[in-house]
């Protein structure tokens, strides 16, 4: 449906993707009349179902936000080192 095509346009944008390298989007298209569905599955084993036939996009986008808030996996401080220093090499590299 419209709500679920919108949904993962505005997730699947280069500035959301940039926010987390270790999110991966897969998408299971069907044509068989089921209620639309988005499967959200979490680093911490945590499977959440998204059940969309009454909601609109935005309903869908505050209600991920929370859970994402909530069961955020923090990166460790000397990953954040890393990574903050391969993207100065990285720019270095781009001149």
């Amino acid at each position: 449906t419209k709500v679920l095509r919108d949904f993962l346009f505005h997730i699947s944008t280069r500035r959301i993707r940039k926010t987390s390298d270790i999110c991966i989007i897969k998408t299971d298209v069907v044509n068989d009349r089921s209620e639309p569905t988005i499967n959200v599955e979490l680093t911490n084993g945590l499977h959440i179902l998204f059940k969309c036939a009454n909601l609109s996009t935005l309903d869908v986008a505050r209600e991920y936000n929370k859970l994402m808030d909530k069961y955020d996996v923090q990166e460790e401080e000397s990953t954040l080192k890393l990574k903050g220093a391969l993207q100065k090499d990285y720019s270095k590299k781009k001149k």
